[in-house]
């Protein structure tokens, strides 16, 4: 009698593992055709495979994980937000999943939330440039310029390369009137990557800080690469017109 109990006891158990075995396999497979529509950018499909995903397995977290990304660039952050909390709470060992909850929460302008999120990715990942660099750009918005600086310095520091955080850093010396350190930067930045699609406005406020430190000639030629590249670019036009006029006072 009681080897027919074990017996079952361990049928009941095989047939478990075989159950979450068929699960997590179909789980998988939703997950991968998911990516193939989200890389296709068919956002509707995708997002319906990873919810069949999550379905088959509500313990998979890359389900959710993909699940956020995909709802953050259909510019549904909201909801971004609450399925990166789902994924946390299945790895909070993941940075990424920080950093990303940290951007959707930017998008929404819930900037302190931001800010702790990016903090938290940094804790896991503290060679991070981007956290550093997207945590800069949330302490400018709340106007701790030179918090935000201190945070593109390091991700500058981290990766020399990082474009982005050279050209969120030309924001918060300009508000803080440091003209020749924001000149510098701009010159980086071109000299970095001068054919970035928004390179225009890196010349523009080239010609704005020039403009600033009355070198209006060489504002002026700034400018017009701006309008060059921009043509009615409306505040590239602006400081040239500024420009114009104080050389014609000269």
């Amino acid at each position: 009698m009681l080897n027919k109990l074990n017996n079952l006891i361990i049928s009941f158990f095989l047939i478990c593992i075989s159950t979450i075995s068929l699960a997590q396999s179909k789980s998988l497979e939703y997950y991968k055709q998911g990516n193939i529509y989200a890389r296709s950018h068919q956002y509707e499909k995708a997002l319906e495979q990873y919810n069949l995903s999550i379905e088959e397995d509500v313990s998979f977290y890359k389900g959710y994980r993909n699940k956020g990304l995909l709802l953050s660039d259909m510019e549904n952050n909201h909801e971004a937000v609450i399925v990166y909390d789902q994924a946390i709470m299945l790895d909070d060992s993941d940075y990424r999943l920080f950093y990303n909850k940290g951007i959707a929460l930017f998008k929404v302008e819930q900037y302190q939330k931001a800010l702790n999120s990016f903090n938290q990715s940094i804790n896991l990942k503290p060679n991070y440039d981007a956290a550093y660099s997207n945590k800069g750009a949330v302490l400018m918005k709340i106007n701790q310029y030179q918090e935000a600086i201190d945070n593109f310095n390091k991700a500058i520091e981290l990766n020399p390369q990082s474009h982005e955080a050279y050209i969120n850093k030309i924001c918060p010396l300009f508000r803080l009137k440091r003209y020749e350190e924001t000149l510098e930067v701009c010159d980086k930045v071109i000299a970095l990557e001068p054919n970035r699609h928004n390179i225009y406005e890196v010349h523009t406020n080239r010609a704005t800080v020039l403009n600033k430190l009355e070198r209006h000639k060489e504002a002026l030629e700034s400018a017009e690469i701006a309008l060059k590249i921009m043509p009615n670019y409306e505040l590239a036009m602006q400081a040239k017109k500024y420009a114009v006029q104080q050389l014609n006072k000269d």
